[in-house]
């Protein structure tokens, strides 16, 4: 592995997705046909528009050529694409219903990360403070009195003023927002960043506190991913999956928030580190495929792999390994799922190239979908930024 390997895969997914732009009415295309490089219906999906937004933000600073024009025509056609429907929050979901009126915590967590993600990248204050705003918005509408303990509801329905579920998905998004709103608030309005200090640094020690207590199991090596009301593991736990890979999403995000927060997270070189040992026996297969959804009942995963956790679980050994050591992680286990997403995840050029979503354990595709559910590529995208800005191949303790 080389940092090399890992710029040629961002240019490879931005160069992949820029004819999907829309010049013309504003967005990108969401939905691609699975047999040919063309756009398969007009319909859009803010989640997509707001993780390319995020892609393109990564692209410029990494020296890609038609970044910073894409960017920029993602962001000032947001909101003429979808327009807003309550305060600053974005209405509709990552569903593929053409009309979805409730407002998720998931989507707008995304748009509080996107936005923040385009500021950071352009020195933006005003979509900084757009984020700033959108975050004060979603934690009062999702939020009961003591987030700690309580933590966040899923969805609001505007209809009924009902919100319900609580998922690990909506904790661990809310807890990227405000660590990406925080960095991004620090370099282009400091001054605000000031004021909002102690509000954004309790947030996510509540959240961090949530994950630890109700979220993560080191003894099992997963995390919980849906909740009941009262936010114990619902009834139906050991029965339904548990994503593996948010456990790697969580430690990659404990990391930026040491960095760059001025918060200590004291569970990081006990439970985080045990946790992620036990995650890793849980999900890798011999040959590199990381066997996601797993379920607590039957100790075991579908024989298949799913382009999303594949490259995050790459992503979290490379994250433990330059914390705790390459005995403890050792990068042939990064470098073993790198070989097999390098080569059963690219799709034929013949069938218009770009990343598979889901593959058999014996490289298989199971689905010829590319974007699967608004991702695009956003996950890999991700893995190559943080690769390289934290310089996460060198500097390793033995």
């Amino acid at each position: 592995m080389n940092p090399s390997l890992f710029e040629d895969h961002l240019n490879y997914i931005l160069e992949w997705w820029a004819p999907f732009v829309d010049w013309e009415n504003g967005g990108i295309v969401t939905y691609v046909h699975p047999l040919k490089k063309v756009e398969s219906t007009p319909r859009r999906a803010p989640l997509m528009h707001l993780r390319q937004l995020y892609n393109y933000s990564v692209g410029f600073e990494h020296g890609h050529a038609q970044s910073e024009h894409i960017a920029h025509h993602l962001y000032n056609s947001l909101y003429s694409s979808f327009p807003k429907r309550s305060g600053s929050l974005l209405v509709g979901n990552k569903s593929q219903k053409i009309e979805d009126n409730s407002i998720s915590s998931y989507l707008n967590a995304y748009h509080v990360i996107a936005l923040s993600r385009y500021a950071l990248a352009f020195n933006h204050r005003a979509a900084a403070e757009s984020a700033l705003q959108i975050y004060k918005e979603l934690d009062l509408l999702f939020t009961d009195y003591d987030l700690k303990t309580l933590g966040t509801w899923d969805t609001f329905d505007p209809t009924t003023q009902q919100r319900s579920d609580k998922s690990d998905n909506a904790h661990i998004h809310r807890c990227e927002a405000a660590l990406n709103l925080f960095r991004a608030l620090k370099k282009v309005a400091p001054d605000q960043l000031e004021i909002e200090k102690n509000y954004l640094q309790s947030q996510i020690k509540d959240l961090l506190y949530f994950f630890d207590t109700r979220i993560s199991r080191p003894e099992d090596g997963l995390t919980v991913e849906h909740l009941a009301d009262d936010c114990s593991p619902c009834a139906e736990f050991d029965y339904i999956y548990q994503s593996l890979a948010h456990g790697f999403e969580w430690l990659g995000f404990c990391f930026e928030i040491e960095a760059h927060c001025e918060i200590t997270i004291p569970f990081m070189d006990d439970r985080m580190r045990r946790l992620s040992s036990r995650t890793l026996e849980n999900g890798l297969a011999p040959n590199g495929c990381f066997r996601n959804d797993f379920y607590p009942g039957s100790k075991s995963a579908p024989l298949c792999a799913t382009f999303w956790p594949q490259v995050e679980s790459i992503l979290g050994v490379l994250w433990a390994r330059k914390r705790w050591g390459e005995q403890a992680f050792p990068l042939e286990k990064a470098q073993r799922m790198m070989n097999f997403y390098q080569q059963y995840f690219f799709k034929s050029e013949a069938l218009g190239g770009g990343i598979l979503t889901t593959v058999s354990e014996n490289g298989c595709p199971i689905s010829l979908n590319t974007g699967h559910n608004f991702k695009c590529d956003h996950h890999a995208v991700r893995m190559v930024e943080k690769v390289i800005d934290y310089n996460l191949l060198s500097g390793i303790p033995q």
